[in-house]
């Protein structure tokens, strides 16, 4: 086990054993308590050896270290993984007192987590990878998700909504900066508040994006969307900013998924510009 672990980081172990647990799941999906050296042990030692091109070798004996070698220093990384998977609320650690946990209760919300095929804010890389599907990205609004995403990582839902409403403002800011030096907007628009600043984007869509090829079609229908969700987004981030918002932010749920669109619409939003 410590030689399948060498050399590897702890983002790189985080997203092995996401995909371990992923696997686990998928064979018990009504299951909701995880031994460390049963169903993390047993499906990451293959993903491991995938990784490393070799043969899992005997998987029952290489899963004992994450039942009696969690303090050794190779386990690090598997470790601060079981950290960050309870801190984000995806599970609670079930160990005796000051010891390392030897098993976990899965949350709802990381039976979700698990369960979803599509991507999602806490898979590794999440924000990257809406960041490279919008070339020219400014790196304010690529750190403002990744604000936003980390608030999600420590269940801090609230300031995950202003964040994200914020960055999407900025992307907005930014397109009609790019549209005014085109001639396609007046340069009073960059002057109006945020909800007349993404009605005035949006009613240009069709003139940026002409074209009748059903590809042309779907990427005009795509950024009609996109402005409908930022529009939306605008409204929950302000609602967030107020004393007395008319929804509370207790809704896990609502949170992941606004962060899933904001990722899936950002490219189609950017792409107006």
């Amino acid at each position: 086990m410590k030689t399948l672990l060498d050399g590897l980081s702890d983002l790189e172990i985080r997203e092995m054993c996401i995909q371990a647990l992923r696997r686990w799941h998928a064979a018990r999906p009504n299951d909701d308590h995880l031994q460390m050296h049963g169903g993390l042990g047993i499906e990451l030692v293959p993903v491991l050896a995938a990784r490393k091109g070799v043969p899992a070798g005997d998987v029952n004996s290489l899963k004992e270290p994450f039942f009696d070698a969690l303090n050794e220093p190779w386990m690090v990384g598997v470790v601060e993984f079981v950290n960050w998977f309870v801190r984000a609320g995806l599970a609670w650690p079930l160990a005796p007192a000051n010891a390392f946990p030897g098993a976990l209760r899965i949350t709802r919300s990381g039976l979700r987590f698990l369960a979803l095929a599509e991507d999602h804010p806490l898979l590794p890389g999440f924000v990257e990878r809406v960041a490279a599907r919008c070339p020219g990205l400014p790196g304010d609004v690529v750190s403002l998700l990744s604000d936003a995403r980390e608030c999600l990582d420590h269940g801090l839902m609230r300031p995950a909504i202003v964040l994200m409403g914020v960055a999407y403002e900025v992307a907005v800011e930014r397109a009609i900066d790019a549209l005014v030096t085109r001639n396609i907007l007046p340069p009073v628009v960059s002057e109006k508040n945020a909800a007349v600043r993404i009605r005035e984007v949006k009613a240009a869509i069709d003139t940026v994006m002409p074209g009748s090829t059903p590809k042309e079609r779907d990427d005009r229908f795509a950024a009609h969307a996109a402005h409908d969700f930022a529009d939306a987004l605008r409204r929950r981030r302000n609602d967030a900013s107020h004393t007395a918002p008319t929804y509370g932010f207790e809704d896990r749920e609502e949170v992941e998924e606004l962060l899933i669109s904001a990722g899936r619409h950002l490219p189609n939003l950017w792409k107006v510009r």
